[in-house]
């Protein structure tokens, strides 16, 4: 399914790359920067990708592709990895975040070299390992994956949103009528417990 995109940022050039590839301290993958240098990020549909391994979650929406010179310092690669690189794992980078605001990470050397992961940005753990669940060995096939939801699943996602809300304790409710209101204290009394107070 061809990918149409929304927000795109302006043109870059080859040296635009390598100042990305300066100020994250590593090369960019290949499929990466042809991708960046054809389209510059933006706003993808369809949207929907597998996260595999994700306990209660299945699916994540790409909400953004990160541009370079990007048009807010939301969308922008360069100034979202200044502020979250001391987060995500050794040898990543975020390349694009989801509607629910967790990021989607390239790999950019070591073992997971050109691999994308999905990174629980609300996660519990303080081990950033502990966080990233596998999308797609490459960036180009983690594109090709993007596709809408069927039916079927979306029907599987409502079921499991009933079931958490379900499962969430209920709030206590009174059945024994309105408290009854307190008598407010006399002003003599009052400045006696004052006085007291500030001895």
């Amino acid at each position: 399914m061809a990918i149409k995109w929304d927000r795109q940022a302006a043109a870059i050039t080859q040296r635009d790359i390598k100042k990305a590839e300066a100020a994250v301290g590593h090369e960019l993958p290949l499929e990466y920067t042809r991708f960046m240098l054809r389209q510059n990020g933006g706003y993808p549909s369809p949207s929907i990708f597998e996260i595999h391994g994700m306990p209660k979650n299945k699916y994540g929406s790409a909400e953004c592709i990160y541009s370079i010179r990007a048009h807010n310092d939301y969308d922008d690669l360069l100034e979202t990895n200044a502020n979250v690189a001391q987060y995500i794992p050794q040898y990543s980078i975020a390349i694009g975040h989801t509607l629910s605001g967790d990021k989607i990470l390239l790999f950019v050397d070591g073992p997971r070299e050109g691999q994308v992961w999905f990174y629980d940005w609300y996660g519990k753990s303080r081990n950033p390992e502990r966080r990233i669940y596998f999308i797609a060995e490459t960036f180009l096939a983690f594109l090709n994956s993007l596709r809408e939801l069927s039916p079927a699943e979306e029907a599987d996602i409502e079921a499991s949103i009933a079931a958490m809300d379900a499962a969430r304790p209920k709030p206590k409710t009174s059945t024994s009528g309105p408290r009854p209101l307190k008598r407010r204290a006399s002003r003599t009394s009052a400045s006696k417990r004052n006085r007291r107070h500030t001895k």
